[in-house]
């Protein structure tokens, strides 16, 4: 698995990765990333590519995901000045759903942050998706809190790198595969 970090002319593959994982969660009436919102956030999506934020996420030469990590400080984590990487927006291609992406997704970007000398990882999702939260806490995230933000309540988590599992160490060489463009 390789992360490469998305250029302009990545927006496309990007946005249409999104797109269906929005279409597909309305189609399980999970309220997440409603269509219509996603419209809206193209231009803020467009930047983060730009400043370098999003990732397309190869396997065998196929962009299989995407992800967007950010690393300066968010006001819905109330300022905190503790240096993490945020995670946001991951998208997997659906054709590939239950193949155990998420988990490697997650695992690469713990050495993402280690690589940057970070050892919290943080995340924000809708706090009414009772399985998604559950993947993020049987990863290992704890709950942190929700926060009403008079759209939709999020709960925060939150990961501390305190050594890279056992399981990983076969992966550990694979995981220099960062590639920034």
């Amino acid at each position: 698995m390789k992360f490469i970090q998305a250029k302009p002319n990545d927006f496309e593959c990007i946005y249409s990765i999104l797109l269906d994982n929005a279409i597909w969660l309305d189609s399980k009436n999970i309220v997440q990333w409603p269509q219509q919102w996603m419209e809206s956030i193209r231009p803020q999506i467009k930047t983060s590519i730009k400043d370098g934020q999003f990732y397309l996420i190869q396997e065998q030469n196929k962009v299989v995901a995407v992800v967007e990590l950010k690393t300066q400080t968010e006001s819905i984590w109330d300022n905190d000045q503790t240096p993490a990487v945020y995670i946001h927006k991951i998208a997997i291609n659906r054709n590939l759903s239950k193949q155990g992406l998420g988990n490697r997704i997650l695992n690469k970007t713990e050495h993402f942050a280690l690589q940057q000398n970070i050892n919290t990882l943080r995340l924000d999702c809708v706090a009414h998706n009772p399985k998604l939260r559950g993947f993020y806490e049987s990863y290992g995230f704890e709950f942190i809190k929700e926060v009403d933000i008079n759209v939709v309540v999020l709960a925060l988590y939150e990961f501390k790198i305190t050594r890279l599992k056992q399981r990983d160490s076969y992966e550990q060489k694979k995981h220099k595969n960062i590639i920034h463009r």
